[in-house]
C-alpha cells in the first residue's frame, strides 16, 4: 500500500486498535473521506508462506476476528438477510472436507491442509469476533 503524507494526515494515521486489518481500516475511513483507492496492475507483491499449520490457523483467525470488529464499525452499511444461512453452510462445507482429508493429513497433503486449517481458522475467528462485537453473519462473510 500507499498513501500521500497528506491523506495519512487528514485520516489520522493508522487505528491502534486494530492489530490486524489495520490496512483494511485504513483504507475503509479515506474512501468515506472521499478520497479514491486506485489499483496498480504493475504492482508486485511478496508473500511470506506460512510453514507450519497452526500460524495459518492463527493467522487467518485474528484477520477475521478483526474483520468483524472493522465490519461493526459500519453496520448501516451491512446487508445480514441471510447471512446465518450462508455461514453455517459455509462450515458445513469445511468439515464435509476435513473428514474426507482426515484431521493429520499426510505430507503430501499439506496443501489442502493448509486450505483446511486457513478456513477454519477464519471462521472460528469471525465467530469470536461475532461474540465479541455482537455483530450477527453478513452476506459474503463465509465466502
Amino acid at each position: 500500500m500507499g498513501f500521500q503524507r497528506r491523506l495519512v494526515q487528514e485520516i489520522g494515521g493508522f487505528d491502534s486498535a486494530f492489530a490486524f486489518a489495520e490496512d483494511t481500516e485504513f483504507s475503509l475511513r479515506a474512501q468515506t473521506a472521499g478520497h479514491a483507492i486506485g489499483f496498480v496492475p504493475d504492482a508486485v507483491m511478496h508473500v511470506r508462506a506460512r510453514p507450519e499449520l497452526k500460524p495459518i490457523f492463527r493467522q487467518s483467525y485474528n484477520w477475521a476476528r478483526y474483520e468483524v470488529k472493522l465490519a461493526s464499525r459500519c453496520r448501516d452499511r451491512i446487508d445480514f438477510a441471510g447471512g446465518w444461512r450462508e455461514y453455517v453452510s459455509t462450515w458445513r462445507r469445511l468439515l464435509r472436507c476435513h473428514l474426507r482429508q482426515g484431521l493429520r493429513p499426510r505430507p503430501e497433503a499439506m496443501l489442502s491442509a493448509a486450505w483446511l486449517r486457513s478456513g477454519t481458522g477464519r471462521l472460528a475467528g469471525q465467530f469470536a469476533g461475532m461474540l465479541r462485537y455482537r455483530l450477527p453473519p453478513y452476506r459474503g462473510m463465509g465466502g
